[in-house]
């Protein structure tokens, strides 16, 4: 087992190899800040992680994306590098939510009782997710959903932490930490994660998509 992972919904973005049977952590190459054209950087990034490991890239077999919350252009831009990828090679790919690399993370480091981990939803808000970390394990405590920045602030005056990226602008008490390509690999070979087609890759975004017409172009479209 051969993983690449990417992940480009920070902008600290990230690419990560592992071998599982073979090492012992993944090697990781980041970029930091993101490029200025968003559509660029994931291939120098794969390139660079796949000469520091040694591999080819038709050696690769898994393929594993981080679908965000976070930056919807990093996320396209990754998901369509996987998707062009794999359309091309034999890949099992995997989607994994930044939200469960940050849990992940904060339970390797030692984190120990509840945390709120938050990203920066844009117009004021967060999205957010509660979780319990212990010695045996992660627990959600909510599912992920907007919330206003109020409520955030809440938790902090509760004593419980918040863990984010990118909120130094919009909550500067917030505990930055970002999701990381070697937390996606990791994750990727766990039981946990079921293999997804390709073409079902989506960023994770919890808004209601509303699209209002022009008023010239539903005229048009009526006459």
């Amino acid at each position: 087992m051969k993983v690449l992972s990417l992940e480009f919904s920070s902008s600290q973005r990230s690419v990560a190899v592992f071998d599982p049977a073979h090492m012992v952590e993944p090697i990781v190459v980041v970029a930091m800040p993101a490029p200025a054209r968003q559509g660029t950087g994931v291939f120098a990034l794969v390139a660079e992680a796949l000469r520091q490991v040694g591999w080819q890239q038709q050696e690769v077999t898994h393929l594993a994306v981080g679908l965000g919350p976070g930056s919807y252009t990093g996320i396209r831009a990754a998901i369509s590098a996987a998707q062009g990828w794999a359309a091309a090679a034999p890949l099992i790919v995997l989607g994994v939510p930044a939200v469960d690399m940050l849990a992940e993370q904060l339970r390797r480091k030692g984190t120990r009782g509840e945390v709120l981990l938050a990203f920066d939803a844009q117009r004021g808000e967060l999205y957010a997710e509660r979780f319990r970390i212990d010695p045996n394990g992660i627990e959600s405590l909510s599912h992920l959903r907007l919330t206003t920045l109020a409520e955030a602030k809440s938790a902090l005056d509760g004593s419980i932490p918040v863990h984010g990226p990118d909120l130094e602008v919009l909550m500067a008490e917030a505990r930055p930490l970002f999701p990381c390509a070697g937390t996606a690999a990791r994750l990727a070979v766990s039981p946990s994660y079921r293999e997804v087609r390709p073409e079902a890759l989506a960023p994770i975004y919890l808004r209601e998509v509303s699209f209002v017409k022009l008023p010239l172009f539903q005229a048009r479209q009526e006459n």
